[in-house]
């Protein structure tokens, strides 16, 4: 199963035609908005193993989908660690779907930054935080550099393995 979400820096058409041109038009998931996510099982099942997100609000294709519309996320501006917190910033925090922005970027990303989030005991008492605050745990965890810190640990208990 592959998820993307993708930033708004490239319009509809384009998008589409990179996906056409790559073979990948059969294995897109078209998810009607209201309606409950297929398990993962019958994703796999169907082929259609790929779901698309963009940050742009101007969507017209079923397999192309407001990101916003479906999920909700936190702050992604943080420049220190008690700058990070769990309040809805995208979306209004009721979608069933949440991403986790859990990076700093005073200006921009950096290693330096990254070894301050991306370890733990911090980072899982983040996000336990997070779920106790928000009553749902993330579906999709964003850092920078994510092969410094304790990411996969971190991910694996969320996932319960």
């Amino acid at each position: 199963m592959i998820t993307l979400i993708l930033e708004a820096h490239i319009d509809e058409a384009r998008t589409a035609a990179a996906f056409e041109a790559a073979g990948l038009l059969p294995y897109l998931h078209a998810q009607p908005l209201g309606e409950p996510w297929p398990t993962l099982r019958s994703l796999i099942e169907s082929g259609r193993r790929m779901v698309v997100f963009t940050e742009s609000a101007s969507v017209s294709l079923d397999w192309h989908h407001h990101a916003y519309a479906y999920a909700w996320d936190n702050d992604y501006a943080n420049e220190t660690p008690e700058d990070l917190d769990c309040a809805p910033n995208r979306g209004t925090g009721e979608e069933s779907i949440f991403v986790l922005n859990h990076f700093l970027t005073a200006p921009v990303a950096m290693r330096s930054l990254a070894e301050q989030v991306n370890h733990d005991p911090f980072f899982t008492e983040r996000v336990e935080r997070c779920v106790a605050e928000r009553g749902q745990a993330p579906n999709f965890v964003t850092v920078d550099f994510y092969e410094i810190g304790d990411l996969f640990s971190v991910v694996d208990a969320l996932n319960g393995l």
